[in-house]
């Protein structure tokens, strides 16, 4: 299964579980799990709430890290080296690195993300804004502009650019629905403090 750029779409695997899979995603899955695991392949983004089997772990693979649950609610990013993260909602998840044998076992409110050395750095983290991406809102807490408008990039298929440099740097607390016409998003961008942002054909420019 797989999204393109502003797609989004719930999907019920095999075995129960059910996936919000986000923008420019793709999900590689087995018509049936046979087998002692329960395997799936992600590129891109997406969101689990995982069908309790003790005897059959789930197991999220992506290029960078790989999630093993038994039962939980969690949330895997995987477009980029640079923003590879497993964010746990609730349950219990070891992450490490795809291919490794080392696992690091996380509780519910902590992020296990890529560093730039190619390990694993365990952090504590809000969850909430995670789960409103299923309810199909954008919510962000103290991001920086440059990983907000990544993300409205993504969704509505545009590129963005931003002719201040120090823009990208301004922090925001940001909510939206995900299905308002881009115009409304940059609407509500222009009407916080210290921002400005403009459409202009295929490209959103913040300034």
């Amino acid at each position: 299964c797989s999204t393109a750029r502003g797609e989004d779409t719930r999907l019920t695997l095999p075995d129960g579980t059910h996936v919000w899979l986000n923008a420019e995603s793709q999900l590689q899955y087995p018509s049936k799990f046979t087998g002692s695991d329960r395997k799936v392949r992600l590129s891109g983004e997406a969101y689990f709430e995982v069908h309790h089997d003790p005897y059959h772990p789930f197991v999220v693979e992506t290029n960078y890290l790989s999630t093993t649950v038994l039962g939980t609610e969690f949330n895997v990013r995987a477009y980029t080296q640079k923003d590879a993260d497993v964010v746990l909602v609730n349950g219990r998840v070891a992450v490490g690195l795809t291919g490794s044998n080392r696992q690091q076992i996380l509780v519910p409110g902590q992020k296990a993300s890529l560093t730039a050395n190619g390990s694993v750095s365990v952090s504590e983290v809000n969850t909430y804004p995670y789960t409103q991406r299923k309810k199909g809102f954008f919510y962000f807490d103290n991001q920086s502009m440059h990983d907000i408008m990544a993300e409205i990039g993504r969704w509505y298929g545009k590129t963005v650019v931003f002719e201040n440099a120090q823009a990208s740097k301004v922090r925001l607390h940001f909510v939206s629905e995900r299905h308002l016409p881009l115009n409304n998003i940059v609407e509500k961008l222009n009407r916080m403090d210290s921002i400005n942002v403009r459409l202009d054909k295929n490209e959103i420019v913040v300034h």
